[in-house]
């Protein structure tokens, strides 16, 4: 039980030092990961990306200290959407989750 527990604390001690852009992308992508219920596809794949960064607000970007790494959100070419990091870091979250 102590093991378990020790477990858990160090868990809880180690996320703290995810970025905030995390925070923010993660919970769409465990969302969109739920409704996965066949074999996935690179198309299948694509949309779901896209779905997830057309519900991000590059304000909360903003607010999570992403936005000089994420680009600035004031020019349409960098929206989230658009964004080929943000959208790099969303398909590994998808892939990551899928796998578990």
């Amino acid at each position: 039980m102590y093991n378990q527990n020790s477990n858990n604390y160090m868990r809880q001690d180690l996320e703290r030092f995810y970025p905030n852009i995390y925070r923010v992308v993660y919970p769409l992508v465990v969302t969109a990961c739920r409704n996965v219920h066949m074999p996935l596809t690179e198309d299948m794949l694509s949309r779901m990306i896209d779905d997830i960064c057309d519900k991000i607000d590059p304000v909360s970007l903003t607010n999570a200290d992403a936005g000089n790494e994420f680009g600035r959100f004031n020019d349409p070419v960098s929206r989230p959407r658009n964004n080929r990091l943000l959208r790099d870091l969303t398909r590994i979250l998808i892939l990551r989750e899928l796998l578990r």
